[in-house]
């Protein structure tokens, strides 16, 4: 059968969910976009109190950072590529579950070398989750409104960005750096089991 006669990125699958489930979809990809670029952009507030307690130098400290913005813009492309071959669906969820380790492996942490793989692999992950999210977001909806809902999702990620500072800030001073982190971890586990059970499957090309 060919590729474009009802399976893949085919019209046939963008009407397999009513109004509604579109829009708890729409709701979910954009509170998954934001919450991997508030991760990015809240930690960086952290970074003084992770190094007081870790007594870090400032060459560790910048690979802390470095090391998740690295990663994360090397994985951005075979992060979509991988969710046309092997599903949209999975993809997010392999996205989701490997975030949950390193996000575990993060707040367990007692030395540098576990901190800096700990964000390797944030950086790995959450590109996994993010451009997938916007892939099903293209799947899900039809073309004419794909515009408004990108548009979404696009302002989910600046906000993200923007927000993080300020809500990282607070929760770090108020309950400690690993905060940012459990609340992370409490974000992933609902969109976990919301893409495990709410979306439908897709067909990978």
């Amino acid at each position: 059968m060919n590729m474009f006669s009802g399976k893949g990125l085919n019209m046939k699958n963008e009407i397999t969910y009513d109004n509604y489930e579109k829009n708890i979809i729409l709701i979910f990809a954009i509170f998954a976009s934001f919450m991997t670029t508030f991760m990015g952009s809240s930690v960086n507030i952290a970074l003084p109190a992770i190094a007081k307690e870790f007594n870090f130098n400032a060459i560790i400290l910048t690979w802390v950072a470095l090391s998740f913005l690295m990663t994360s813009a090397v994985s951005n492309l075979p992060s979509g590529w991988l969710s046309d071959i092997y599903g949209k669906k999975n993809i997010i969820l392999t996205g989701l579950l490997v975030y949950i380790f390193a996000l575990i492996l993060t707040m367990t942490s007692k030395t540098a070398s576990v901190l800096i793989i700990s964000r390797v692999i944030h950086g790995i992950a959450g590109p996994l989750i993010s451009a997938s999210s916007s892939a099903l977001l293209v799947h899900v909806f039809p073309k004419e409104q794909r515009g408004r809902v990108l548009g979404l999702n696009s302002a989910a990620v600046y906000l993200g960005l923007s927000t993080g500072p300020f809500f990282g800030g607070v929760l770090a001073h108020n309950f400690g750096w690993r905060s940012i982190f459990t609340a992370v971890l409490a974000a992933c586990i609902i969109l976990f089991f919301f893409f495990a059970f709410k979306v439908k499957k897709d067909t990978p090309l």
